[in-house]
């Protein structure tokens, strides 16, 4: 089966522990490639049910995996939401006169012309 190889290290667990304790579980041999080959391929033999349970516990823990980057990531977008509107509001409790000023939009339609005065 194939899983991303930065996930690999999740499968082998700390000092291959995971994957020893993964084998006895499923009664099977994983193959995992060393940290140098290019393969992202992991090779399991045994019987067939043993097979499927090793695949789908692999396969879990690579989603984990997938599933913690999604959450780092959303945490740090709304961190730099949260910092940008402090800031914001800082600045404008502190210099209120730089966000004091009107913008003329102008936008033209074919022959019509709509102008507007936005004040912040």
């Amino acid at each position: 089966m194939r899983i991303p190889k930065e996930h690999h290290r999740f499968v082998l667990g700390q000092k291959g522990k995971k994957l020893n304790e993964l084998e006895l579980a499923t009664a099977t041999k994983i193959t995992v490639p060393r940290p140098n080959d290019p393969s992202d391929g992991i090779t399991i033999s045994g019987t067939r049910e043993g097979i499927d349970r090793a695949r789908h516990e692999i396969q879990l823990i690579s989603d984990e995996q997938v599933t913690v980057v999604v959450v780092v990531v959303v945490v740090v977008v709304v961190v730099v939401v949260v910092v940008v509107v402090v800031v914001v509001v800082v600045n404008f409790y502190q210099f209120p006169m730089l966000f004091t000023y009107a913008v003329a939009i102008k936008v033209k339609f074919t022959h019509v012309q709509f102008q507007t005065d936005v004040c912040f």
